[in-house]
């Protein structure tokens, strides 16, 4: 593996640690979700916030993927 293959793997792997970090220890404070607070649709911002988060972790595993491959 190359050192650019390197970088781009470290870079996913800390891409999907810190994601996943900030939006599993404590939603109702990231996302500011409560029970008065709930989304009403997919698009508005608490349901937004675990949007990015469910598509953020894979898509930083696959960067940490194709850093492995270079």
């Amino acid at each position: 593996m190359r050192k650019s293959g390197k970088v781009v793997f470290g870079f996913g792997i800390l891409l999907a640690v810190a994601v996943g970090l900030v939006a599993s220890i404590d939603p109702g404070y990231v996302c500011k979700l409560d029970a008065d607070n709930l989304p009403t649709t997919l698009w508005s911002y608490p349901a937004l916030c675990f949007v990015t988060w469910a598509f953020s972790v894979p898509l930083a595993f696959m960067v940490a993927a194709t850093g492995v491959l270079m």
